[in-house]
């Protein structure tokens, strides 16, 4: 019972066969929610999707994590600083290597959408929410940010950068004083400054896994009209789906840790 993952970037490179969407079917009716044929294909092609990502991401070898969160970083630090360059956002988002834009671009929809809520301080549009495909067709991150309305633009990067934040000591000085406390974004699960290890250098596709599980998220509450119910066991609808997934990604094993993770970073929101 395994996905045939044929890497591609014309589309999505994870074929899921009958039984897998059979199984995904299960999923959805287990959420109270009726299985139609639309509902199973339109969460299988989102687990596609996902799997394209996450397979593409762990063949590339291009960016170590270090040179990935540092070019996050400087992107999150112009979105929120205190008169935003929007040319020279613009510049960086379109000069972003195809592996930082992947991760972004899987992500946006969901943000973009998010972005329409009034807490947002922004007008509601969660009638016609942005469709990854519709997404992808239109060019994704880097053609968006072209024309994005300023405000806005700063409001998705820094959402789609950083997972929060904490305060870190200040740098060393001689002689032995400190500079003030300073604020530093959560990026790929790492903050510079804190001593984390992964930003230290230790590989990690957890970044990764988190951005694969907010997309099943957002696809399984468009498709069954419920938002998944958090825990790290595959005893819910949405967790069975994802222990199922990591298990065609090979990574069976990861999905726990996966989920605990990700809906940490979900209460922080």
């Amino acid at each position: 019972m395994t996905a045939e993952l044929i890497p591609s970037r014309a589309q999505a490179p994870a074929i899921l066969g009958g039984e897998e969407r059979a199984l995904i079917g299960r999923c959805i009716k287990a959420s109270g929610t009726r299985a139609t044929e639309a509902r199973i294909e339109r969460l299988a092609r989102a687990v596609e999707r996902g799997i394209a990502f996450y397979t593409r991401q762990k063949q590339s070898r291009r960016l170590s994590f270090r040179q990935r969160h540092d070019m996050l970083r400087k992107l999150y630090v112009l979105a929120t600083s205190n008169d935003p360059p929007i040319g020279q956002l613009r510049a960086r988002i379109a000069a972003l290597p195809d592996q930082i834009a992947d991760e972004l671009d899987l992500a946006a929809p969901m943000i973009l959408t998010a972005l329409d809520q009034p807490s947002f301080g922004l007008r509601l549009n969660a009638r016609k929410p942005i469709h990854a495909e519709q997404w992808s067709r239109a060019g994704g991150i880097r053609v968006w940010a072209r024309k994005a309305p300023p405000d806005k633009l700063t409001r998705a990067i820094m959402a789609l950068t950083a997972q929060g934040g904490t305060v870190v000591p200040g740098r060393r000085r001689e002689p032995g004083g400190r500079s003030a406390p300073r604020f530093e974004p959560r990026i790929l699960g790492a903050v510079r400054g804190a001593g984390s290890r992964a930003h230290a250098g230790r590989p990690s596709w957890l970044p990764q896994q988190l951005v694969l599980i907010g997309l099943l998220a957002a696809e399984f509450k468009k498709v069954t009209g419920k938002p998944p119910d958090p825990g790290r066991s595959a005893r819910s609808p949405f967790g069975n789906l994802v222990h199922m997934v990591f298990g065609w990604i090979g990574e069976p094993l990861s999905a726990e840790r996966a989920l605990r993770a990700f809906w940490r970073d979900m209460a922080k929101l």
